[in-house]
C-alpha cells in the first residue's frame, strides 16, 4: 500500500504532518522544539525525505523474491565449512540477487527520475529537477519552448536507457548462461 502511496496523497500527508504548521511541527514547538531550525518540508530535504518514502517500500517489495531465492541449505552448509556470514552474503547471497538487486535499481531510478506530481507540489521550480523543468519549457512562464523541453525529455530517455543498460550489462557479465562467471 505505502509503494503506491505517492503524488497528491504524499505531498498532503506531509503537509498535514510536517509542515509549518503541520501536527508535529505543532506538538514540538508547544513543548519548545523548533524543528523548522533543523528540518524543512519544503526544501530538498522534504524531497529526499518524500522520496525515500515512497521508494523505500517498493524496493523492498521488488526485493523478498531474491531474497526468497537464495536457499537456507546454502546457509547451514557456509556454517558447516565455517564460513562467516559476510562470507555467504559475499560469495553466495549477493551473486545469486545480483540480478534482482540490478532490476530493483533500475526500476526505483526510473520511478524517481520520472516522479512528477510530488516534486511539483511540493517544491515547485525551486529546485531544478528534470521532470519540472520540462514541464516548464512546455507551460512557460513568459514564453513556451517547446525545443528545449523536447531536448530535456530526449536526454531523460537516454538517461534511462543508459542506466537500464548498464544493468542488463552487468547481469550478462555475472551470469552467462544461467551460471556465474
Amino acid at each position: 500500500m505505502v509503494s503506491n502511496f505517492a503524488g497528491l496523497p504524499l505531498y498532503f500527508s506531509f503537509v498535514v504532518i510536517l509542515g509549518n504548521t503541520g501536527i508535529f511541527v505543532l506538538a514540538l514547538r508547544a513543548i519548545g522544539i523548533q524543528l523548522s531550525t533543523v528540518f524543512r518540508l519544503y526544501s530538498i530535504q522534504g524531497l529526499l525525505l518524500m522520496f525515500i518514502y515512497f521508494q523505500l517500500p517498493l524496493g523492498s517489495l521488488m526485493l523478498v523474491p531474491a531474497f526468497q531465492a537464495v536457499d537456507s541449505s546454502w546457509k547451514e552448509a557456509a556454517e558447516i565449512l565455517e564460513a562467516s556470514p559476510f562470507q555467504f552474503w559475499t560469495r553466495i547471497g549477493i551473486p545469486v540477487m545480483l540480478p534482482s538487486l540490478l532490476d530493483t535499481f533500475a526500476l526505483l531510478f526510473a520511478n524517481a527520475i520520472t516522479a512528477y506530481a510530488t516534486v511539483l507540489l511540493l517544491v515547485t521550480t525551486s529546485i531544478p529537477l528534470l521532470p519540472v523543468k520540462i514541464t516548464t519549457m512546455f507551460t512557460g512562464e513568459m514564453t513556451p519552448q517547446k525545443e528545449m523541453g523536447s531536448a530535456l525529455a530526449i536526454w531523460m530517455i537516454i538517461i534511462m536507457l543508459a542506466v537500464i543498460c548498464i544493468c542488463n550489462l552487468l547481469k550478462k557479465l555475472t551470469y552467462k548462461g544461467g551460471e556465474q562467471v
